[in-house]
C-alpha cells in the first residue's frame, strides 16, 4: 500500500524543490520507499536477502550494508549536486508494481534507484538526489536513475496485464542492439509523470542536457544500442556524456527501458521549436518539423513559412537589416534583424534554453524607444557537435505586474527576485525556459517610435557550427580589421551603389527591397565583429574613425558624435567587463552573429527531422521474430549491471569544488 503522505517536492541536498506532480519521498510515512535505511524495510512481498548487502557474497564486499552512499563531493548543496549529476538513466524494472520493485532492489539485493514509478503514475523518491544510488554500474557517481514499473517481455507473458486488477497495455515492437523485442508499452500516467520529472530536472539539474544518444553520422536519429568510444568521437562515454540514457546504452546485457522513445520524450520536454513571434495569428508560432528532402509539397510549405519572416524584415517597416544597419550615416555592424508587428505581440522562446540576463523598465525617451531585453543561452546537439549560442530580444515592452503571481513565468523565478527597475540584471540562478514560452512583448524603437523587435543570434565560437555545417550553408564575412563599422569589401559590394566605401540608409533599403536573388546572401551570412551592445572598444573613437567621418571631424561634428553616443548609444549598452564576466562572455565582446531566421532554419533542418519509426504496435510477425532471451533489471540476479567495485568506493577526501566546476559540470 502507498504511504499516507505525498508532496509536490523532490529532495536535493536535504531541501525540497517543487515538481508539478504528486510525489512520495523517502521522508514520508510508513511503509515508505526509503533507500536510506541500511536494513530491510517493511514489505509485503518476498523475503530479505542474506545480510541485505549489495551483492556482498558474490563480490567479496561483505560488511557494506548501505543501499546508497555519498557522492565524491565534500559539500551538500544544490550547487554541488548540479555540478556532479550529468546523466539520467531510465530503467524498465520487469516487475508487477513499484512495491515489488523496491522489495527486490532494497530488501533482496541491497540495491537502490533514486525514483520508482508505479503503473498508475505514482512517483516515489527513495533517496536524496545528492546521494549516489546503485542502479547503473560504472555511472552511479554522475547519474540519477528511475525504475519504471513494466513487466517488459510481452512475448514471454502476453496475458500478464489481462489478469484481474491489472489494466491492459498495448504491446509494441522495438529493436535494441539488433534484436527485436515485443514489449508492453508504458501507461499514459507514466509518460505524464516522466514529463513532469524531466521538466524538474531541466530546471534544477541543468547539467543533464536534453539530449539522448544518436546514431553516429545521422543527426536526429536515436541510437537504440550500447554506446562505445567511437560512438562519441573517441571519448569515453562515462566521463563526458551529459543527457538521458537507457540501461542498454550502458551495457549490452540489458534491453531496458525497451520501447521508451527518448527522442519523442525529449521533444516534449523542450517543446517544439518556435519562431520568435507569431506572424500567422498564433501566440505561439510553432515551427514545423523539417520535412524529408524528397517530400516536395511539404518542403514548399515549410519554405514558405520561413519566407514570411524574411519578407517581414526585408520588405516591411523601415530597416533593421542584417548584417549592417545605419547609425546616422554610419555603417554599423548590426547583429540581428528587426521584425515588424503590432505593439504588445507575444515574444516567445525559439529553442529550449536558460535566461541569463535581462533588463526591464519604463520608456524614458520615446525617440530612443524601449531599452528592455532578454538574453537566453542555449546548447544544442548537432551531430557530434555541442553548439552553444545565445538569442537576444531587444526593444521589449515593460512588464510591470506588481504581484508575483501575475508576472511572466520566468520573472516569478528566484533568479529575478532582486532585479532593479531599468537595470541590467544577471539571473542567478538562470531561469530555464522551453520553446514556445512567452518571455515578453513587442515594444517600440526610435526615432519614430515604431513597434518592432530586435532579434539576434550570436556565438562566441564559430568552430562547432562550421564543423557541423557539412552542406556549407554559412558564409563567414570577417570584420577582424574593423572597430565597429563595416569595411568588408564583399559586404560593401553587395549593398552600396555609389561604390564610395560608405553605406547610406537609402542604399540599404534599395539593397534589401530589390530582387530576392540580391538579398539571399544575407540569409546565410555570419559576421565576426564587436557586439553593438558592449561598452568596449571605445564608441566615440570608433565613431570618429568611421568611413563617413574621414576628413570631416570639425568641432561641430565632434560634438554631434559625442551627443549621438550619450543619447542614442550609451543608454542601450549592457555588456561591460563585469557583466561579461558574470555571464561567461568574453571581455573583448567579440562575437559571431548569424542571420537569426537563417540560423533557426539551419538548426531545424539538421535536428528537426522526424525520426525513423522504431516502435510500433506489434504484429503477429513481430511475435514470431521477437527474442525472449533479453535481460531486464529483475533478471539480473548477479547485479553486475547495477554496481561494481568502483561504485562502492567512498572517496575520503576531495578537493573543494571551484566555481568553473560548478558551471561546467564536475568530472569533465
Amino acid at each position: 500500500m502507498p504511504p499516507t503522505k505525498r508532496t509536490y517536492e523532490i529532495i536535493i541536498a536535504d531541501k525540497g524543490y517543487p515538481i508539478d506532480w504528486p510525489t512520495y519521498t523517502f521522508r514520508d510515512a510508513d511503509p515508505g520507499f526509503d533507500a536510506t535505511q541500511n536494513t530491510c524495510t517493511h514489505h509485503s512481498l518476498g523475503r530479505c536477502g542474506p545480510g541485505g548487502t549489495p551483492f556482498a557474497p558474490a563480490k567479496g564486499l561483505g560488511g557494506n550494508t548501505n543501499r546508497i552512499r555519498k557522492r565524491r563531493i565534500n559539500e551538500r548543496s544544490l550547487v554541488a549536486a548540479q555540478s556532479v549529476i550529468k546523466q539520467f538513466v531510465v530503467h524498465l524494472d520487469g516487475c508487477a508494481s513499484a512495491e515489488m520493485c523496491f522489495n527486490v532492489l532494497h530488501n533482496e539485493r541491497g540495491l537502490s534507484c533514486h525514483f520508482i514509478l508505479d503503473n498508475d503514475g505514482t512517483l516515489y523518491q527513495t533517496c536524496d538526489l545528492i546521494d549516489c544510488a546503485y542502479h547503473a554500474a560504472g555511472m552511479n557517481e554522475s547519474s540519477i536513475g528511475i525504475e519504471i514499473s513494466n513487466r517488459g517481455d510481452a512475448k514471454k507473458e502476453p496475458d500478464f496485464y489481462n489478469q484481474p486488477g491489472r489494466k491492459q497495455r498495448d504491446m509494441v515492437a522495438c529493436t535494441i542492439n539488433g534484436h527485436k523485442y515485443v514489449a508492453f508499452d508504458f501507461t499514459p500516467p507514466q509518460y505524464l509523470a516522466m514529463e513532469a520529472l524531466g521538466k524538474f530536472t531541466a530546471r534544477f539539474l541543468p547539467n543533464i542536457k536534453l539530449h539522448s544518444p544518436e546514431i553516429p553520422g545521422m543527426p536526429g536519429q536515436s541510437h537504440w544500442g550500447t554506446l562505445y568510444p567511437q560512438d562519441l568521437t573517441g571519448t569515453y562515454l562515462r566521463s563526458t556524456y551529459s543527457g538521458y540514457l537507457g540501461h542498454y546504452h550502458i551495457t549490452e546485457r540489458k534491453w531496458d527501458p525497451g520501447p521508451f522513445d527518448f527522442k519523442k520524450f525529449l521533444g516534449k520536454l523542450a517543446g517544439r521549436r518556435s519562431f520568435p513571434i507569431g506572424l500567422h495569428g498564433m501566440a505561439k508560432a510553432e515551427m514545423p518539423e523539417a520535412p524529408r528532402p524528397d517530400a516536395r509539397e511539404e518542403r514548399a510549405a515549410y519554405d514558405q513559412l520561413f519566407e514570411r519572416y524574411y519578407d517581414n524584415n526585408e520588405l516591411e517597416g523601415n530597416g533593421g537589416y542584417f548584417p549592417v544597419g545605419p547609425l546616422d550615416n554610419a555603417q554599423l555592424y548590426h547583429g540581428g534583424i528587426h521584425l515588424h508587428v503590432e505593439r504588445g505581440t507575444n515574444v516567445v522562446v525559439p529553442v529550449v534554453g536558460k535566461i541569463i540576463a535581462a533588463r526591464n523598465g519604463p520608456i524614458t525617451d520615446p525617440q530612443l524607444g524601449s531599452k528592455n531585453f532578454v538574453l537566453i543561452k542555449h546548447n544544442e546537439k548537432v551531430g557530434a557537435e555541442s553548439i552553444e549560442f545565445y538569442t537576444l530580444f531587444f526593444h521589449l515592452a515593460e512588464e510591470n505586474a506588481a504581484k508575483k503571481s501575475q508576472r511572466l513565468k520566468w520573472m516569478a523565478g528566484q533568479g529575478w527576485d532582486e532585479a532593479a527597475v531599468g537595470n541590467t540584471h544577471a539571473l542567478d540562478p538562470p531561469e530555464p525556459v522551453q520553446a514556445g514560452d512567452v518571455i515578453g512583448h513587442v515594444g517600440i524603437a526610435g526615432p519614430e517610435a515604431e513597434p518592432q523587435l530586435h532579434f539576434e543570434i550570436f556565438t562566441v565560437e564559430h568552430g562547432p557550427i562550421d564543423r557541423a555545417d557539412a552542406a556549407k550553408f554559412w558564409t563567414l564575412y570577417s570584420g577582424a580589421g574593423d572597430q565597429r563599422f563595416c569595411t568588408n569589401k564583399v559586404i560593401l559590394g553587395k549593398i552600396e551603389r555609389k561604390k564610395d566605401g560608405i553605406i547610406t540608409p537609402e542604399e540599404l533599403q534599395e539593397a534589401f527591397r530589390g530582387d530576392v536573388e540580391d538579398r539571399l546572401w544575407a540569409r546565410t551570412a555570419v559576421t565576426d565583429h564587436y557586439s553593438e551592445w558592449s561598452v568596449t572598444p571605445d564608441w566615440v573613437t570608433a565613431l570618429q574613425n568611421a568611413p563617413e567621418n574621414k576628413g570631416k571631424l570639425t568641432p561641430r561634428r565632434q560634438r554631434e558624435i559625442k551627443d549621438m553616443y550619450e543619447n542614442q548609444i550609451l543608454p542601450t549598452l549592457w555588456w561591460d567587463e563585469a557583466m561579461g564576466q558574470r555571464l561567461g562572455l568574453p571581455p573583448d565582446a567579440r562575437v559571431y552573429t548569424y542571420h537569426p531566421i537563417g540560423f533557426l532554419r539551419w538548426l531545424n533542418d539538421l535536428t528537426g527531422q522526424k525520426s525513423i519509426e522504431v516502435t510500433r504496435k506489434a504484429t503477429a510477425q513481430d511475435f514470431a521474430e521477437a527474442s525472449s532471451n533479453g535481460v531486464l533489471d529483475i533478471d539480473d540476479k548477479e547485479g553486475t549491471s547495477f554496481v561494481n567495485e568502483a561504485d562502492l568506493v567512498v572517496m575520503k577526501e576531495v578537493d573543494k569544488l571551484q566555481l568553473p566546476d560548478m558551471a561546467d559540470g564536475y568530472g569533465d
